[in-house]
């Protein structure tokens, strides 16, 4: 009982795991922050900013963050984090070393559970422009790989045969602002349902609801009902039916006189005596009558009668 208490109850996990929506959906909002070392005025946040700016060579640098998105993203999607925008003040020739310029993009998570990751990095390359003609290699370099609470978001980098460098390649146009994009993924409800069954068979349960419990109870008070119901059964075919009249069963309500509570114990023995002849000599006859006639083959199992001693 108690190994069938632990599948019930495994049953009742994984169903808990197996509930969660059909579709993963995801959902989050996303803020960033600058800060410069050394530090450089107009370069730096004090927090994580729905828009954050730093300005300083000649060029102004902002990054836009998203809100919660109306609609949900699908697993799998490529979701949308915010973009930088590149732009000349008074122009010139910037060159930004690795170190200089520290970013974090802040996602801000709220479905399918709520968190918070960054992606950090700096910006490495130069910006120029003279008035007509602008230029930039600058590219935002950080961690890859978000993970929130098992949900990840990799963010995707620029890619081809001419580029050296790995991440995000800040273009030179105030008409065409550079987007950041992360494919989203989470696990699929029917892995949370393996990783349930796997958890309760490796580790068993530690601790049973309730409800589990009571349906073990159930299920024994209905075995024990039924060997009642057989040994009642068993009681009433080895009885005659005037013995079976006067013999009181489990649970029947005893009504006879005195002088019958002493005659039924001797005469309860006396039948189930003939009872037990009258099988013992109808097996043989049988086996007779079987003989003289072509082999039969018998599905039947076992009497319980004969199995139960009543």
């Amino acid at each position: 009982m108690r190994i069938a208490a632990k599948v019930m109850a495994g049953a009742l996990l994984a169903g808990a795991f197996v509930a969660a929506p059909a579709g993963a959906q995801i959902n989050y909002s996303t803020t960033g922050q600058f800060t410069t070392s050394p530090a450089v005025v107009g370069c730096n946040s004090a927090v994580p900013a729905l828009v954050a700016t730093c300005t300083g060579g000649g060029f102004t640098l902002t990054f836009t963050g998203t809100d919660v998105n109306p609609i949900n993203y699908a697993n799998g999607s490529a979701a949308f984090l915010g973009n930088f925008l590149l732009t000349p003040t008074t122009g010139g020739v910037v060159n930004v070393p690795n170190g200089a310029v520290i970013f974090n993009l802040a996602i801000n998570q709220v479905l399918p559970t709520g968190g918070t990751g960054n992606a950090v990095g700096s910006f490495t390359g130069t910006v120029s422009f003279d008035g007509s003609n602008g230029f930039s290699s600058l590219v935002f370099s950080p961690n890859q790989v978000v993970n929130i609470n098992g949900t990840t978001y990799t963010l995707i980098f620029d890619s081809g045969p001419l580029v050296n460098y790995n991440g995000i390649k800040i273009s030179l146009d105030v008409n065409q602002p550079t987007s950041v994009k992360a494919i989203v993924a989470t696990p699929e409800p029917a892995s949370l349902g393996l990783l349930a069954t796997g958890l309760v068979g490796l580790f068993g349960l530690v601790d049973q609801p309730r409800a589990v419990l009571a349906a073990v109870r159930r299920h024994r008070q209905r075995q024990q009902d039924r060997r009642i119901g057989r040994h009642r059964q068993c009681r009433h075919e080895r009885l005659g039916d005037a013995q079976r009249d006067r013999v009181p069963m489990a649970g029947d309500r005893v009504v006879e006189e005195s002088q019958d509570e002493v005659v039924l114990p001797e005469a309860e023995r006396e039948r189930d005596s003939e009872g037990r002849d009258r099988d013992d000599q109808a097996r043989p006859k049988l086996v007779e009558v079987l003989d003289d006639r072509q082999p039969v083959l018998v599905a039947d199992g076992p009497n319980p009668c004969h199995l139960i001693r009543c």
